[in-house]
């Protein structure tokens, strides 16, 4: 016996719920699966179908979420994004145009000449001291 065959049989009586060992299991499944080309023409009226009553009872959000609605609160916030953004942008226009004048004025206006810096004035000289009046000569008596 072939490894392949042993395999096959140990598996075959493994137990499972409701059909008893897995061989009972697949053979049923084969079966069936074999049956299903008459019933596939049948597959999409039944899906158009179960969705003709269930598509109404599903929440907006999971529509959302699957991307078969549009948010109406992210169009909502979008619009004030781009608001926002315009505002930021016609702020950030005037300062740039506020600059643009300033330099321009800036241009325009002939630059002052610089001052000569002041000569610091000379230190004055001091002045001499007085000479000391010389004592008077005593008178001869």
């Amino acid at each position: 016996m072939s490894f392949l065959n042993t395999a096959r049989r140990i598996v075959g009586k493994l137990p499972t719920p409701i059909f008893g060992t897995v061989e009972l299991a697949s053979s049923y499944v084969w079966r069936k699966a074999s049956a299903t080309p008459k019933f596939a023409p049948w597959a999409a009226p039944g899906v158009f179908g179960v969705l003709w009553f269930v598509w109404p009872a599903v929440d907006d959000e999971f529509k959302i979420s699957i991307g078969m609605l549009k948010d109406p609160e992210a169009e909502k916030k979008a619009k004030e994004e781009a608001e926002e953004a315009a505002a930021a942008l016609k702020e950030a226009a005037e300062g740039l145009k506020a600059v643009a004048e300033a330099a321009a004025a800036k241009a325009v206006e002939p630059e002052p000449e610089a001052e000569p810096e002041p000569e610091p004035e000379p230190e004055p000289e001091p002045e001499p001291e007085p000479e000391p009046e010389p004592e008077p000569e005593p008178e001869p008596e």
